[in-house]
């Protein structure tokens, strides 16, 4: 990155040192723009509009209008359980926006706006499931609503439940109906529950994508399903006949099993409709694989990339117009996680040419870090983040519940500046254009690769 560009960030980055310098209620919490399955940003009608998780557990509504360049919010439209509820964002064609958030093992919580693009008047929370997590939620050109959960409907289950993923649709004006079991996948080791990395997309053409990677449980597997009507039925790759649900260990085939657990999942649609995953190890790993579908005959993997010396953390992904996909992760030295010093990359790739990679954040050097980004698509590429110090210390001291103050950056990557929005929005900063071009390629990602998660796991 040039020095010019360096002194800004610089800048940037210590005008928010320490963290509770300025009004902590509307700081991040140390997983304010978590996690991978939900939607944190949302462009429409000249708006971008963004939520995070504030150090008090609050859910957080902003705005930034790209004709004055001013942000509107925050706007606390509602309370989560703890660090793991933050919310899943989706805005209907009529400019209403929706919001999933709150749970950790609870109902999810739903509002929606009052009035199109009003961040300020919400409804009355609505219930959805019963012992849910990880919500992500889309809107379809009819104004209905798809959401996707890590849940359960045992309302006295305990805490090591068989973990479920569950399918919900809102029609247009009207209740959100009963759950679908997606995927039922218990251990099939000692370890006593599954887990699920999720992603929920819908294409221009109107076909849901679902793609999620079981965690806490070996091996560890990617597992992919499309719908093209609403969710009535189900197959394992586009070209492919339906599929009974719940998937399961045994069936539909997986799109990749490891020797071991932990394996994170994004999923990106193209222009076509055709998805892409890019999967890699949750802890300790430099690698991430790419993978499209094949017809009828399964899927297989394109290309992936290695960053030498580092442990990447894989994030969401998506499409520019260009058809160009861009991947957030985050790396830092082997042996870390939770992103106690990190770089925060974007990697691109074309169609039938290689991976580039940029540095958006470099917070090294400032003992700083940051933890899933979120990304979304469009005209415009953009990014929301988060930064604090010290995150793996403070995250293992404080649990689920301590409330550890961050930082939340927006960031434009079509045009190339970032803003710290929260606790206060500050100046903007140039992101480095400088791209690294060819990455060491991969294909596929080897076994040895994956690797076990740190004691405790999640």
């Amino acid at each position: 990155m040039p020095l010019p560009q360096l002194a800004c960030l610089a800048l940037a980055l210590l005008t928010v040192t320490p963290l509770l310098a300025f009004d902590a209620e509307a700081a991040g919490c140390e997983r304010a723009t978590a996690y991978v399955a939900s939607t944190k940003l949302v462009r429409s009608r000249g708006r971008t509009y963004v939520t995070y998780l504030d150090v008090g557990f609050r859910v957080q509504v902003m705005a930034l209008d790209h004709a004055t360049g001013r942000w509107d919010g925050p706007v606390a439209v509602g309370q989560a359980d703890d660090n793991h509820g933050g919310a899943a964002l989706a805005v209907t064609p009529d400019g209403v926006l929706h919001l999933c958030f709150g749970p950790h093992g609870t109902p999810t919580r739903y509002v929606h706006s009052l009035a199109p693009g009003d961040i300020h008047r919400w409804s009355e929370p609505e219930r959805v499931g019963v012992r849910t997590t990880y919500p992500s939620l889309v809107a379809a050109p009819d104004g209905a609503l798809y959401l996707v959960y890590r849940g359960h409907d045992q309302p006295e289950a305990t805490e090591w439940l068989q973990w479920q993923l569950t399918f919900h649709v809102r029609p247009p004006g009207g209740p959100w109906g009963r759950g679908v079991v997606l995927a039922d996948m218990p251990s099939e080791t000692d370890q006593p529950r599954a887990n699920y990395h999720h992603r929920l997309l819908l294409d221009a053409h109107g076909r849901l994508h679902v793609a999620w990677a079981s965690i806490l449980v070996a091996p560890g597997r990617v597992h992919y399903l499309c719908s093209d009507n609403g969710g009535r039925t189900w197959r394992a790759s586009p070209g492919g006949s339906p599929v009974t649900i719940p998937a399961t260990n045994a069936a539909p085939p997986a799109v990749y099993v490891s020797r071991e657990a932990n394996l994170m999942v994004s999923l990106a649609v193209d222009r076509e409709g055709v998805p892409h995953l890019l999967y890699g190890p949750e802890y300790g790993s430099g690698s991430v694989s790419h993978a499209v579908p094949r017809g009828v005959r399964g899927w297989w993997e394109t290309d992936g990339f290695r960053l030498p010396d580092s442990t990447v953390w894989l994030h969401q992904a998506a499409f520019d117009t260009h058809g160009n996909l861009h991947v957030m992760l985050f790396s830092e030295q082997p042996g870390q996680w939770l992103g106690n010093t990190a770089i925060l990359r974007e990697a691109v790739w074309a169609p039938g040419g290689t991976w580039q990679l940029r540095t958006v954040a470099d917070l090294t050097r400032y003992r700083r870090g940051c933890f899933m980004p979120a990304l979304a698509t469009g005209d415009h590429l953009e990014c929301l983040f988060y930064s604090g110090r010290d995150l793996d210390r403070a995250t293992t001291e404080a649990g689920v519940t301590g409330h550890v103050a961050t930082d939340v950056y927006y960031a434009d990557l079509t045009d190339n500046w970032m803003q710290r929005i929260a606790p206060r929005p500050g100046p903007r900063v140039a992101i480095s254009t400088q791209w690294q071009t060819p990455l060491q390629t991969l294909s596929p990602m080897p076994a040895e690769d994956i690797v076990s998660p740190p004691p405790g796991g999640r």
